[in-house]
């Protein structure tokens, strides 16, 4: 496959049919994804949970449990809901797209599958995926600064309270921040 610059992303592919099972995988591969497989919705749930996935491609219409009922209960789940799903219908299954929507999905390809089309939609999610947990990373590290700022400013205001030993007013003025 294409050698890409990232850490090789992982996508599991959630299938009944070995023939569809092989030619996704064949197609992500070849783009340079780690594919795992699953035949069933059971199976897919166990998988993405005990190791959650950059991305998920899951077929619909499958025995047992159905591709939404595996959307519902991963989207329930903390250390799932932000693996993004896309669902493969069959043509023209309007109502399955839009109920797949509503339980979470955020994308959809249809049967017969394009590869180009499917690369360039499984592209577009795993760039959103990754601004998006940038994003977070970005939140987590400016919250720990802002605790860490009260922190300080909790310290400096203990030492101005009565009953303490007399400070030196210079050790309260602010420190000089270099921008």
């Amino acid at each position: 496959g294409l050698m890409r610059c990232h850490m090789m992303e992982t996508i599991l592919v959630v299938d009944d049919e070995t023939v569809n099972r092989e030619l996704l995988k064949a197609i992500l591969e070849e783009a340079g994804y780690e594919v795992t497989l699953a035949r069933d919705g059971a199976t897919a749930v166990a998988l993405a949970t005990a190791m959650p996935p950059d991305l998920i491609l899951l077929d619909l219409r499958m025995p047992g449990m159905s591709g939404l009922g595996v959307c519902e209960i991963l989207k329930r789940n903390p250390a799932t809901q932000a693996v993004p799903v896309i669902v493969v219908t069959a043509h023209g299954e309007v109502t399955h797209k839009e109920a797949a929507l509503t339980h979470g999905a955020a994308d959809f390809v249809t049967k017969p599958v394009n590869a180009d089309d499917l690369r360039a939609r499984v592209s577009a999610m795993l760039k959103v995926r990754r601004i998006r947990v940038e994003l977070d990373r970005t939140l987590a590290y400016l919250h720990e600064l802002e605790a860490a700022r009260h922190a300080q400013r909790r310290q400096a205001l203990v030492h101005m309270l009565p009953g303490e030993p007399e400070k030196a007013p210079e050790a309260l003025t602010a420190p000089p921040v270099l921008l």
